[in-house]
């Protein structure tokens, strides 16, 4: 792999490209679980390719090799953003930003490995980087129980997909969604997937008959699930 910035990393790392989960998942496996709560959109990306493949009808994995051992990479469900993968040696983030050669809209990841792959890919493509949202990861270990408020929950079903769809486009709106690609019609497949899905759903609080609540959950990892929107 060349190095087209100014940086440096040990020059026996391969990157392979691969394509779909099939050979994505099983290489990276033993890297995303060195920490599963950290790698929960990795993984949940994953599980949902491999169980609605017309959600993701493409999955591309960069794998980054040190020897015969995957060490780090990248995986992207193009229009998206391309997901960093934390890694397990010093380089690897170096070896990935400088085999990468897509054209991205952005890159998801955590710190500071997202911010080595943004300064790497960035200097090798004449770009500028730029901090478009900062979030964090919450990771349920202990449920402790909510005060009661009035209403009742129900999962969502297929006819109530119009009505998640809504909700899910207003707080992509109020959050200033920036991830690259997501439009109506993409999120209509993934709520549509989410609704039909055996591990995953939609959970809708009412109260007086009006839906004033949602949240969604799916993406299962090996030892939990994902809660959040359709991705």
């Amino acid at each position: 792999v060349s190095i087209p910035y100014g940086g440096s990393y040990d020059l026996s790392m391969e990157v392979e490209r691969v394509t779909g989960p099939d050979a994505v998942e099983p290489a990276l496996r033993e890297v995303l679980l060195v920490d599963e709560a950290r790698h929960n959109l990795q993984l949940g990306l994953l599980a949902t390719a491999r169980s609605s493949s017309e959600v993701y009808p493409e999955l591309v994995g960069w794998l980054v090799r040190d020897g015969s051992r995957v060490v780090g990479g990248a995986i992207r469900t193009p229009p998206h953003n391309l997901v960093v993968v934390g890694p397990i040696a010093d380089g690897a983030v170096e070896a990935l930003a400088a085999a990468v050669a897509d054209e991205l809209p952005g890159a998801v990841g955590g710190a500071p490995e997202i911010d080595r792959f943004a300064a790497a890919y960035a200097a090798g493509h004449g770009l500028d980087v730029v901090t478009r949202v900062d979030q964090r990861i919450y990771e349920l270990r202990t449920l402790v129980e909510p005060p009661h408020a009035p209403g009742s929950f129900r999962l969502a079903r297929q006819d109530d997909t119009d009505l998640v769809l809504e909700r899910f486009v207003a707080f992509g709106e109020e959050i200033h969604d920036v991830d690259g690609g997501h439009d109506e019609a993409q999120l209509r497949r993934n709520v549509e997937a989410r609704l039909a899905s055996a591990v995953g759903g939609v959970g809708l609080w009412e109260d007086e008959g009006e839906v004033v609540s949602l949240a969604g959950f799916g993406g299962p990892t090996p030892n939990g699930i994902r809660i959040g929107g359709s991705r």
